[in-house]
């Protein structure tokens, strides 16, 4: 029998028994709507997010240089500039710097460098934000209070992944640190945590912001960073290490210590990797209901093959073969399934671009979630319709007659 006949059969049969056929397809359609909605939306709040992490720039990349003395007893204050007008020039000049920022809007709040003594002769290095006061959950001591900001007290608190790392566990009250050539006393332990630390590019210290105003008032002109913009698709390491290079050269701080950088693109993309999986992890939990979409899919076929046992017995009496009789019943399956996908496209579409006007972003979908939605429909049609079809091809002739 020729696979058009078989076709126009299985379509025959599927209007005969339309109710329970839409039915059946409800589950699919409900399935891929809620995959494709999902999706949608996501892809959506992950594009979002990072092009306003990227400040607005789409696709051009960022690179944030701060400077890294060799000595970290002395450390740089805030009203020393290490970086010249010159080098913001020079940098500017290079192949593929869009723009340079001196003390871009992300780094206002004056990300300071901290030096940690940790024993005799054993000195750490990390990042510590100014703030008004602590918003994390303290596990230690407490944290820092608007007071302390008000009275300008050296106090700071550190994260518990600073703990294990530079303290070795051990609790670290009432030891100090070393910022701006200032001691602060260390009053309180903040629970880890990690969305906050990305975006702080690995500020794991809070210290009294008008403390630090009060102690290192910032001069007009100083400079203590900067964030060098980079054309889409230039290889962002070897520019920053080229950038670096030559900051090493002619930075005005090169005697005493080098410049660093922080690869903010890549740190972006990391968020990015991680919002996809979140999107993809609720997708998968969305997914199953297409699992028992195929159940229900498996028994509507059991009862059409009960209900049409006569006539695969004619069909196989007047010479159908086995083969026939599977794919014709395969067939409708499929067809239910994949007519289920579509409608379900459409509907997840239609709703994701509903759902998108309460929203402030737009949806976004690519081509490769459609392509697997609609695959997962084809292998639904054929995995749960395979063994009734199978066991309609093999009944007996004899015993059905």
């Amino acid at each position: 029998m020729k696979f058009n006949v078989l076709l126009n059969t299985a379509f025959k049969d599927i209007v005969k028994n339309k109710k329970r056929s839409i039915l059946t397809m409800l589950g699919i359609i409900i399935g891929i709507a809620a995959v494709i909605t999902i999706v949608a939306i996501g892809r959506g709040f992950q594009s979002y997010v990072v092009d306003n992490l990227m400040g607005g720039q789409g696709k051009e990349l960022s690179v944030a240089f701060y400077y890294q003395p060799d000595n970290q007893m002395n450390s740089v204050g805030g009203n020393t500039s290490v970086f010249s007008e010159k080098n913001i020039r020079e940098i500017g000049k290079i192949e593929n710097v869009v723009k340079v920022e001196s003390d871009p809007e992300q780094f206002q709040s004056d990300i300071v460098n901290v030096s940690i003594v940790k024993g005799k002769g054993e000195v750490e290095t990390s990042f510590a934000k100014p703030v008004d006061a602590t918003e994390e959950s303290i596990s230690e001591g407490r944290g820092i209070l608007k007071s302390d900001g008000d009275t300008h007290q050296k106090v700071a608190v550190v994260n518990q992944k600073t703990v294990d790392d530079v303290f070795d566990g051990e609790s670290p009250l009432n030891k100090t640190i070393l910022v701006n050539n200032q001691y602060y006393v260390i009053v309180g332990v903040k629970e880890n945590n990690s969305a906050s630390d990305l975006f702080n590019f690995g500020t794991q210290i809070d210290i009294p912001k008008k403390t630090v105003e009060f102690l290192s008032p910032k001069e007009e002109n100083s400079i203590s960073m900067i964030n060098v913009v980079l054309k889409n698709g230039t290889e962002v390491q070897d520019k920053a290490k080229e950038i670096k290079e030559y900051l090493d050269k002619n930075g005005p701080m090169k005697s005493a210590g080098s410049y660093e950088f922080v690869d903010i693109a890549s740190q972006i993309e990391g968020i990015s990797k991680v919002l996809g999986t979140i999107t993809l992890f609720v997708s998968l939990v969305a997914a199953i209901s297409l699992v028992i979409a195929g159940i229900g899919m498996m028994n509507m076929m059991y009862i059409s093959v009960a209900e049409r046992i006569k006539e695969i017995g004619i069909r196989r009496a007047i010479g159908a073969k086995k083969s026939e009789i599977l794919y014709q019943f395969m067939l409708e399956g499929i067809i239910v399934t994949m007519i289920g996908g579509i409608i379900g496209y459409i509907i997840g579409m239609i709703a994701a671009a509903i759902i998108s006007n309460f929203l402030p972003f737009p949806i976004k979908l690519e081509l490769l979630p459609v392509l697997i939605s609609l695959g997962i429909s084809l292998a639904i049609g054929i995995v749960f319709t395979y063994s009734p079809a199978n066991s309609a091809a093999n009944k007996n002739v004899i015993d059905i007659i």
